[in-house]
């Protein structure tokens, strides 16, 4: 099959994405530059004989072959990769190699070590973190000791990394929340001064404080988040008294503080979630803990949803969207900490509740597939696989069939790739394990003698690979 240079394949992707269906078929097919979802993860590999042992190290799998990318550290050894991203055709991930602890990008080939060059120079990067697009360049957190933690950019022509150091010397300035919003790159840091705010960078590419057009500029203490929500950007931030949910409005610049039409109001928004045209988040309600919050995206109005009705704290983290449902992992008194199953028209939750009673099953690691929710969770006779119909709520036994298809006893949930939901698996005498693939109806064990995956991310794009 005929390959593009890996510089133009991934333009001419880009092309090809707007082209009718039938023509990207033939085109794909004869070039093989099909954006697609793709699996990255590092990997621990071993025969139960304990020969060729592969420590951990980055593979992929494309939905069809499972490939290790690179035995960076060889042998035993584990480079331990994590931060997996796909940008201009190369995989970047940061890395324990023979080149120390820094950024990799990956070619098809090879990896390359990358390092930040100051004053001749050449500085590792660690602790990578928040990647992201903008101006056809990337951008990232990291530390070094010549900086601390700064966004750094990497040059998509000419592959050099440079520094955005908002505070000047090793303490650095903590940047998070890179959110591009209105054609400019927005974050949260704190300047050379100990303000934490709300910056963009301006046209010289030099951080800037954001001050809305009515004069207001918020403090934002970091852990909050950035979310662009109905052509706005949204953030917990401080103008006056506790951290609000704040509003930087995309058509006025105007920096307004909105509250919640209960009488209780709120504070300390968190965990946003868009969903049917609403952005729901947690935030706490005072003497009665925290539980969920609506804002409405047709009215504007914020109302409590609330798990929790009362004065209990529900304490939700995390919400997930299956077949058109909203669902979150939260705390009751009676059903202890389960996903509960919103009902939009009566504004009330149901709870799924795997571990019966007040006692939590604790669920983790919740995949959305093929419509509806798979998770890990103790019903009461160990961890296990569990499943919940997106649409009804009902629960799904995949655990018996996992077992009966591959042999396998315990399994780690890792998540969804091309069509399927990959999991590693064990036998209970610990002597045979893998890399398993669920398609929905049926388990296959699609890679022998893989026994641990971690950092486990799916990004859709090409990847240079014969």
């Amino acid at each position: 099959m005929p390959k593009l240079p890996d510089a133009a394949a991934g333009k001419v992707a880009e092309v090809v994405e707007k082209l009718p269906d039938h023509v990207q078929e033939k085109l794909n097919e004869q070039f093989g530059f099909n954006p697609k979802e793709i699996a990255f993860f590092g990997g621990l590999s071993f025969p139960a004989d304990f020969s060729e042992f592969v420590g951990i190290e980055p593979y992929m799998y494309d939905g069809e072959n499972v490939v290790l990318l690179t035995d960076l550290a060889e042998g035993a050894g584990s480079s331990s990769p994590s931060s997996f991203f796909l940008f201009d055709n190369l995989v970047f991930f940061s890395a324990s190699g023979p080149d120390g602890d820094t950024l990799y990008a990956y070619d098809g080939v090879a990896a390359t070590a990358l390092f930040y060059e100051s004053g001749g120079t050449n500085f590792s990067l660690s602790q990578i973190d928040n990647f992201t697009e903008f101006g056809g360049d990337l951008y990232f957190t990291a530390i070094t000791t010549e900086t601390g933690r700064e966004i750094f950019k990497y040059d998509g022509s000419t592959g050099v990394i440079e520094a955005i150091d908002l505070n000047p010397g090793p303490f650095g300035s903590n940047p998070s929340e890179l959110t591009v919003f209105n054609g400019e790159l927005y974050f949260i840091g704190v300047n050379d001064i100990a303000e934490q705010r709300l910056f963009k960078l301006d046209g010289a590419g030099q951080p800037v404080v954001v001050e809305g057009t009515n004069g207001i500029v918020p403090i934002v203490p970091s852990g909050n988040e950035l979310i662009v929500f109905d052509g706005s950007l949204y953030f917990g931030g401080i103008t006056d008294g506790p951290v609000q949910l704040l509003k930087l409005d995309g058509g006025s610049g105007e920096v307004v503080a909105l509250d919640s039409t209960d009488a209780a109001g709120m504070s300390d928004p968190a965990n946003f979630f868009i969903f049917g045209g609403d952005l729901y988040f947690a935030a706490d309600r005072g003497d009665t803990g925290t539980d969920v919050f609506k804002l409405d995206g047709g009215t504007g109005e914020i109302v409590p949803v609330e798990v929790a009705v009362g004065l209990d704290s529900s304490s939700p983290s995390e919400f997930f969207e299956a077949d058109g449902n909203l669902f979150v992992l939260a705390t009751t008194a009676e059903y202890g900490r389960e996903i509960y199953m919103l009902d939009e028209a009566s504004g009330t939750w149901s709870v799924i509740d795997v571990m019966a009673g007040p006692v939590s099953s604790l669920p983790a690691d919740v995949t959305e597939f093929q419509g509806d929710l798979y998770f890990e969770a103790n019903d009461g006779s160990g961890t296990e696989i569990h499943g919940i119909d997106g649409a009804s709520g009902a629960t799904l036994n995949i655990q018996d069939v996992l077992e009966a298809d591959t042999g396998f006893d315990q399994f780690d949930l890792l998540g969804s790739v091309d069509g399927n939901l990959l999991l590693t698996g064990v036998d209970d005498t610990f002597t045979d394990w893998g890399l398993v693939s669920y398609d929905g109806i049926s388990a296959t064990i699609i890679e022998d003698d893989l026994f641990l995956a971690l950092e486990f991310t799916t990004l859709e794009g090409t990847l240079p690979i014969a």
